[in-house]
């Protein structure tokens, strides 16, 4: 499936998640639970600006809590997309590196049929980011918002949602292996991944080879369903279905 439709159909969840918080009692009463009092009054409302990480935000007792909404309608969710002198920047990333990336970019923009990562430079770019991946997590779930907490996620097919802490989901990706696929997608552990972002449509009138092309993107997705099926159950937390 597509990214577009699962897309828009996100915005969908955080009106439903939203709902659900504030007018069925059952829900209310289980995410309290999870919270830690059901004592405390909850609600939520969803983040009008479309550059934070936080989809919604939970209003309980005196506290605030920042939550990113995905689905498992979709086969990944895209968490961040940017230029790569960008990440070299806030991962005070090695001129090495960078170049190396970049050179990867730039021939996958050209030869589409050849891997990403290219199999001479894998093994130091999989050095760089195990070196980095605690500072790489936080830009992507989190990006210096420090009120966003906890990750939502609705499966589609049942109707159910479940909630985890952003920083089980950090554990959890750092304890998997980085490598990369077949096609050369750099993946971490069983839910992550980077790639170049495809942009290679015919309303797309730059040049494959021009640095500027929207092609020219590092992106990372991840795969909802993955994390709640394989993160430790007790991290875990099925809120009341709908």
């Amino acid at each position: 499936m597509k990214g577009r439709k699962p897309a828009k159909r996100g915005f969908l969840y955080e009106d439903i998640f939203v709902d659900l918080v504030n007018n069925n009692k059952e829900f209310s009463k289980s995410l309290r639970l999870y919270l830690g009092d059901l004592n405390k009054p909850l609600k939520a409302c969803k983040v009008s600006d479309t550059k934070m990480k936080s989809d919604v935000i939970l209003q309980f007792g005196d506290c605030a809590y920042g939550c990113s909404i995905k689905t498992s309608e979709a086969d990944f969710s895209q968490l961040d997309r940017r230029w790569l002198s960008d990440w070299a920047e806030k991962l005070n990333m090695p001129l090495e590196i960078y170049n190396m990336l970049n050179k990867c970019i730039l021939n996958k923009m050209v030869n589409k049929r050849d891997k990403f990562i290219l199999d001479k430079y894998k093994d130091p770019i999989i050095s760089y980011f195990k070196l980095n991946l605690s500072l790489l997590l936080k830009e992507l779930f989190i990006r210096g918002e420090n009120i966003l907490k906890y990750l939502v996620v609705c499966f589609y097919l049942e109707g159910n949602w479940y909630i985890t802490k952003i920083l089980d989901i950090f554990k959890y990706i750092e304890s998997g292996e980085i490598y990369t696929t077949l096609y050369g997608i750099l993946r971490f552990g069983d839910c992550l991944s980077m790639q170049r972002k495809g942009g290679d449509g015919k309303h797309v009138k730059i040049p494959k080879n021009n640095p500027v092309h929207p092609g020219n993107h590092i992106q990372f997705k991840i795969k909802p369903l993955s994390l709640i099926n394989n993160m430790p159950s007790e991290k875990i937390y099925k809120i009341y279905p709908r």
